[in-house]
């Protein structure tokens, strides 16, 4: 209660304030416009006594001052644009009427020129993405290549080893029972320059199935129900290897062999069957039988030699107890792409903004030769110098009247002090509606109070006027009306 009290007085003392307020403010609206309406009358009198003395005349020139500006602005941002274009095609020119003639026509023999130098761009730059592209291409199928070796951890081609997994999915057996016979041999460490050759004197039985002599009728089954999987070649363990001594330079002296019976078999199989003299060049084949040179060529017999020209890339490599040597080797190649890929990317970019370069100066002179302004319309000189003639006419025509110029300061006076009068009194006014605004809001809190108020004091809230009934309405004891004596309405 005693809150709500406190609260109204704190709003009758704002709303007091308020009033005091608005009563301030329009004195000082009625004040700030005197002000103003003295300010209006001395510039139009000024403004008369400037005409009458020559002002006129200061006006027109001060009209075509400002027209000349802005002429001059645009004529000096076209002749800006144009020597731009000069630059920039390399033309070299003297900024005159018949320069820009001479500079036009080297413009106009220049455009063949420019347009097979710009179709040369663009053949290079499309040239430059493509190499960009197909490297980045082959890089991202090598990293699959290694990934895939790296889940098979074997030298074997994807496509025989998914045979293989068909085959022991049907038979029951282990990956393990029936290897290639490229996963167990290596080349010796001491030999690594013989793989090259190896790979292409091996590369038939690498990829043959080693099956044991238990397993062959299994696994020749499975392998007639495949389709699909390419040639296949698998061979019996259980027929022994002819028995053959190695030469001491054969090629199986070169080679490492797994630590087990298939392994051994297999080392009987290759010193048998591929008991081939090494020898470091083709010369050599001459003085044996059979051999193999380092590149690979082959002397079979005393007559025949073979040679496989095919190149064995690291990628193709079949022998191996495991791949690490292969993927590492892999690797190196991705490396080497990604840094080629790199390098053409660059190149691309660079090919691209020469492209781009040729392209602008084409245009460049396209728009130099078709162009048929005059120099008159391109040169801001004459403009300027007409501007400066105006500009020194208005100068001295002020410095010749005393009167005139003194007149021209108090009228520019007059009308500054004028707008800053205008700008005084719309501020105010805008001061007073706000003032106003506050107070409406003040005084209607107070009066919901008021009301508020009046049934706890015991007294009753009056009724509107649209709710209140004359005393002619009320009627008399008994309910019997009387006539209306209130009068018309």
């Amino acid at each position: 209660m005693l809150r709500q009290q406190f609260q109204s007085e704190l709003l009758a003392a704002r709303a007091v304030a308020l009033t005091e307020a608005k009563t301030l403010k329009q004195v000082e609206i009625v004040s700030a416009t005197h002000a103003k309406d003295a300010l209006s009358e001395t510039v139009a009198a000024l403004a008369s006594q400037h005409a009458s003395h020559g002002g006129q005349a200061i006006d027109g020139l001060e009209k075509d001052i400002r027209a000349g500006k802005r002429e001059l602005a645009e004529r000096t941002r076209i002749e800006a644009a144009v020597r731009d274009d000069l630059d920039g095609a390399g033309l070299v020119y003297d900024w005159s009427a018949q320069g820009l003639a001479g500079a036009r026509a080297g413009a106009a023999a220049g455009v063949d020129h420019q347009q097979q130098e710009t179709a040369s761009a663009r053949a290079l730059e499309y040239q430059a993405v493509a190499t960009s592209v197909n490297v980045k291409a082959q890089e991202a199928a090598l990293r699959a290549e290694i990934a895939s070796y790296q889940r098979r951890g074997s030298n074997i081609d994807s496509r025989s080893a998914a045979a293989r997994r068909a085959i022991c999915a049907a038979t029951g057996l282990d990956i393990e029972d029936m290897p290639f016979a490229g996963e167990l041999v290596d080349i010796g460490s001491e030999h690594s320059a013989w793989r090259p050759a190896a790979e292409k004197v091996l590369r038939s039985l690498a990829t043959t199935l080693l099956v044991r002599g238990a397993d062959i009728g299994a696994v020749t089954t499975a392998i007639n129900s495949l389709d699909g999987h390419g040639k296949l070649r698998w061979i019996n363990l259980g027929i022994p290897a002819k028995p053959a001594k190695a030469g001491r330079a054969h090629l199986v002296t070169k080679l490492d062999f797994h630590a087990s019976d298939a392994g051994s078999w297999l080392r009987e199989k290759i010193a048998s069957d591929f008991a081939f003299t090494c020898v470091d060049d083709d010369a050599a084949l001459h003085d044996h039988v059979k051999a193999v040179s380092r590149t690979g060529t082959l002397k079979l017999s005393s007559s025949l030699f073979e040679r496989d020209t095919r190149t064995i890339n690291p990628s193709d490599y079949l022998l191996g107890f495991n791949n690490v040597a292969k993927i590492a080797e892999l690797e190196e190649q991705a490396r080497l792409l990604a840094a080629e890929q790199a390098a053409a990317e660059a190149s691309a970019t660079q090919s691209s903004l020469a492209k781009d370069s040729s392209a602008r100066r084409l245009a460049t002179l396209k728009r130099i030769a078709e162009d048929d302004r005059s120099f008159e319309q391109l040169d801001s000189a004459g403009l300027a110098v007409s501007l400066a003639g105006l500009t020194a006419t208005l100068e001295q025509t002020i410095a010749g009247s005393t009167t005139l110029a003194q007149l021209r300061d108090s009228l520019t006076t007059a009308q500054t002090e004028l707008e800053a009068a205008v700008g005084r009194v719309a501020v105010l006014h805008h001061d007073l509606s706000s003032i106003e605004k506050d107070l409406t809001s003040a005084q209607d809190v107070l009066a919901g109070a008021f009301l508020e108020a009046l049934p706890r004091n015991g007294l009753r809230r009056p009724l509107p006027l649209s709710e209140r009934r004359r005393p002619c309405h009320l009627g008399r004891a008994g309910g019997a009306a009387e006539p209306c004596r209130c009068g018309p309405g």
